[in-house]
């Protein structure tokens, strides 16, 4: 069985949400609100307490979205500095949108999914 954990509780929602109004779009275009985020250190400390280094890290940020793949790419370079295994960071579209971060540690590679930025 997979568990889910969400430790980044930025938005103070869980990381799988419905619909919220966090980013327009316009065709060819993605507006979101506000600027980007930063990976805390309280929360570098968090991510790298949770996953194993002996397991590898799968990070995926969501499709078009640049701020969320920048986010990503920051947890990646924590990662990668700290001896984790990090393959490329790939793009995703999900059933229902993801706001937020969710890391999925219940699956090989674990997993870390980067959604859109909480409104």
């Amino acid at each position: 069985m997979s568990e889910t954990v969400d430790p980044f509780h930025m938005s103070g929602r869980e990381g799988m949400s419905g619909y919220n109004e966090v980013a327009g779009m316009t065709p060819g275009q993605v507006f979101v609100a506000g600027g980007e985020r930063t990976l805390s250190e309280a929360d570098a400390t968090l991510l790298l307490a949770t996953l194993p280094r002996s397991i590898p890290v799968q990070v995926t940020a969501a499709l078009g979205d640049a701020e969320a793949f920048a986010y990503a790419e920051q947890m990646k370079a924590l990662l990668e500095a700290n001896g984790y295994m990090v393959g490329v960071i790939t793009q995703a579209l999900w059933l229902r949108p993801i706001t937020g971060v969710k890391v999925i540690t219940g699956e090989t590679p674990r997993k870390i999914q980067v959604g859109s930025k909480p409104g």
